[in-house]
């Protein structure tokens, strides 16, 4: 049973890079601020009531991922937005110590749409190049710094303050 769970979530792994827009069955409407607002409340919704609550407690206070630099590359970067979503379901969500809990709470698939919506709007259009903002080479370095379990249980208990920044940009 064990090796079962391992190939499926080494499968998952795998498949879910080559997902595109159109699999991820994102409504036509895909720029719909209130759209985009309402599937962010409701990934808001299941962090605070159960997905957040089902890790250990973050312990480490005098390291934030999410600064006031981060902040402000997110709210005025379509690439910032893109990267730091990114690193959020590459480095943390797909994480085995994470992801099972992730799936049970359809966390990863809602992610997912979150930033396809996010990078289909008008308001949002990414460039074409993957030139990594300096925010986000410190976000990663600080993250990788961490002791593997307590860098996952910091970039989990900072899921909500994420998700509020897609709600300010979004108003």
């Amino acid at each position: 049973m064990k090796n079962l769970c391992t190939f499926v979530t080494v499968l998952f792994l795998i498949v879910l890079p080559m997902v595109s827009c159109k699999d991820l069955n994102t409504p036509k409407k895909a720029c719909s601020r209130a759209s985009l607002l309402k599937r962010n409340e409701k990934l808001y919704n299941k962090t605070i009531t159960g997905f957040k609550a089902s890790f250990p407690r973050d312990t480490i206070m005098d390291i934030k991922l999410l600064t006031d630099n981060v902040r402000k590359d997110f709210m005025e970067s379509c690439d910032m937005r893109h990267q730091l979503l990114s690193f959020y379901l590459k480095d943390v969500l797909r994480n085995n110590k994470v992801f099972s809990k992730a799936r049970k709470f359809d966390f990863i698939q809602d992610f997912m749409i979150i930033q396809e919506m996010l990078s289909h709007c008008s308001k949002s259009k990414c460039s074409e190049h993957d030139t990594e903002l300096q925010s986000m080479k410190n976000l990663k370095k600080k993250f990788h710094e961490l002791n593997k379990d307590k860098k996952l249980w910091k970039a989990i208990s900072e899921l909500e303050i994420l998700l509020r920044w897609i709600h300010y940009y979004l108003h």
